[in-house]
């Protein structure tokens, strides 16, 4: 849960039990990108956008870089 301004509070859900140590990792820096995205209070298809963004370049690493 992300509280945001006005009251209001962002629920965010990521499961990756039994996806292993990269999986955690990944939704690691998903959770840290929502958490900047929320805290420059985007609106929430602006935030999903970007977040869309990131998920795209985290998928489009090398092997290595993962």
């Amino acid at each position: 849960m992300i509280p945001r301004s006005g009251a209001r509070v962002a629920l965010v859900v990521g499961d990756v039990v039994g996806r292993g140590l990269r999986a955690a990792a990944t939704m690691g820096r998903l959770r840290t990108a929502v958490r900047t995205l929320a805290d420059i209070d985007l609106m929430p298809d602006e935030l999903l956008t970007h977040l869309d963004d990131v998920v795209i370049r985290l998928s489009a690493k090398s092997p290595e870089e993962r």
